[in-house]
């Protein structure tokens, strides 16, 4: 289960599809966390764009059988826009991620770092 999970964020955040050797093992710490943030973020606010249920895995806990999703390299990819102004809905998912991040999805440290 856990290397599905990070499977998923390894798909979503190119910064961990290579090693990340330039910084220190802390940077390195705080990125792996940010990561594991966000996603957790975008599956509580938009799990079926974020992750359709037939990408992932079906455990059957009686027999122990999985039938595999389709793999991370299946997901969606996002649109890609043309213009150079944030739209509507980017403006939508920044509001959506200062309100989370300020208030139910603060971290004691993050305003140490952020500042």
């Amino acid at each position: 289960m856990i290397e599905s999970v990070f499977g998923i964020i390894v798909e979503r955040f190119a910064v961990l599809q290579k090693p990340i050797s330039f910084i220190d093992l802390t940077s390195v710490r705080h990125i792996v966390m940010a990561c594991c943030a966000l996603h957790n973020f975008l599956r509580s606010k938009i799990p079926n764009q974020y992750t359709p249920l037939q990408c992932l895995d079906d455990e059957d806990f009686e027999t122990g059988n999985v039938t595999p999703g389709y793999r991370c390299n299946q997901f969606m990819d996002l649109e890609r826009r043309q213009w150079y102004f944030p739209s509507q809905d980017a403006k939508l998912v920044r509001e959506l991620f200062l309100e989370y991040f300020n208030n139910e999805g603060k971290v004691p440290w993050q305003d140490k770092f952020c500042f």
